[in-house]
């Protein structure tokens, strides 16, 4: 998408500190594009962060927090 920002991608190589540092980034992007009526390209940005790190256990945890989903499902 070439409408998002450049800084608003996980690094491959990102260890937890590095997934942790991304996450007010991407709050911030998500409050802005929800802001600007354009929160369909949230929902589709975010579906394809969690399709390209599917592996990657603990950064999908700190995707659905910024998702409103718990991370233990009874």
């Amino acid at each position: 998408m070439s409408t998002l920002p450049r800084g608003a991608t996980v690094r491959r190589d990102a260890g937890l500190s590095g997934y942790e540092r991304a996450l007010p980034h991407l709050r911030k992007l998500r409050d802005l594009l929800k802001k600007q009526g354009r929160a369909t390209e949230w929902t589709a940005y975010l579906s394809n962060l969690r399709e390209e790190h599917r592996r990657k256990r603990r950064l999908l945890e700190l995707l659905d927090g910024l998702q409103g989903r718990p991370i233990i499902e009874d």
